[in-house]
């Protein structure tokens, strides 16, 4: 079961019931509309980052993917300091 806390104002509600009204719908079929959809794109998503979906993709739709990737983490590793605020031999034993 999935539970959303939503808030909204009341001239949002009522905006949200005037759309449902004039489509002959109610407030709860538009809520489970806009869930529905919102799962099909989280399963996308989860599709899209499956390996076997990578592969099956042609080599430069494949390099543009991963050069979109690879900008993404070098922007993450530049601006997350959890990432670089350490020293290697604090964080791992090389005496074996």
């Amino acid at each position: 079961m999935l539970q959303l806390n939503l808030t909204l104002t009341d001239e949002q509600v009522n905006a949200l019931q005037t759309a449902a009204a004039a489509h002959g719908v109610t407030l709860t079929t538009i809520a489970q509309q806009a869930i529905e959809e919102y799962v099909r794109k989280l399963e996308r998503q989860a599709e899209l980052q499956r390996p076997q979906y990578s592969l099956s993709l042609p080599k430069d739709e494949r390099d543009r993917l991963m050069a979109e990737a690879a900008a993404a983490a070098e922007d993450e590793y530049r601006n997350n300091p959890e990432l670089t605020a350490f020293e290697a031999n604090e964080v791992y034993d090389y005496d074996f």
